[in-house]
């Protein structure tokens, strides 16, 4: 397996993660506990890391004791944030992030194109800014196949006129292929800027997609796990509340 693949089994099992709550009562493990459990250690089994293993299943078994379960919790998501970090420094440079020159234009773009086309099934991007130029220099650089989803803050109309424009061609020429939507936040709710992949993996844009490099140095980050889970969770919700274009 990938260091990529490995990467995002392991956010995904930090996204997927159960609360575990400690109680002076004695309170049995839920069904949705112990199923994420089963699935987590299969995963770390594969790894054949034998020290994770054990400290997995040391968790597993004082996650039991309702008095200690949020300390069992806490180093299952421990674990899981080192796998992390491990895969990552497997993974080849750019799919770790980047640093982009004032006005290096095609760095830009390769650093963009990298975080593009490391997608799976779907790319979320996140750009209160978002104009055609998503669609015209990075969007077609992601698989075929894979789902867009471009959410953009509605202040911004006449960026958005154009972007309906481009919209409105993509969708001609490419049909199901390159599945794309395009949804308005609320004007002024939209403050971050970031590409999320395959609703596990979320990269931090110091710049709007737009102005990338023109005006400043800008950068691509990959976010920590726990901030990407939050990133998440809270743009699908702004996701689901927004007006489709």
């Amino acid at each position: 397996m990938t260091p990529e693949e490995m990467h995002y089994l392991y956010t995904e099992a930090i996204r997927t993660m159960p609360e575990f709550q400690s109680s002076e009562q004695i309170i049995p493990l839920t069904r949705e506990q112990v199923q994420w459990q089963g699935r987590t250690l299969a995963l770390i089994e594969l790894q054949e890391n034998i020290p994770d293993i054990v400290s997995f299943k040391d968790a597993m078994q004082r996650s039991t004791h309702t008095r200690v379960r949020a300390a069992a919790g806490m180093s299952f998501f421990q674990l899981l944030t080192t796998a992390v970090a491990r895969a990552e420094l497997k993974m080849p440079p750019g799919a770790r992030g980047a640093f982009v020159g004032l006005g290096d234009q095609f760095d830009a773009l390769r650093a963009i194109t990298d975080v593009f086309q490391g997608a799976n099934r779907e790319l979320l991007i996140v750009d209160p800014y978002a104009d055609s130029s998503i669609l015209l220099r990075f969007a077609e650089t992601a698989p075929e196949g894979v789902r867009i989803r471009i959410l953009r803050d509605a202040k911004y109309k006449e960026i958005g006129r154009q972007l309906l424009v481009a919209y409105e061609a993509w969708r001609g020429q490419h049909g199901n292929t390159r599945p794309l939507e395009i949804r308005s936040a609320p004007e002024k709710t939209l403050h971050d800027r970031f590409i999320a992949q395959d609703s596990a993996t979320v990269y931090l844009v110091s710049q709007s997609l737009k102005d990338l490099a023109l005006r400043s140095p800008a950068t691509i980050q990959k976010a920590d796990p726990a901030i990407a889970v939050e990133k998440l969770e809270a743009y699908e919700a702004m996701w689901t509340a927004s007006t489709p274009m």
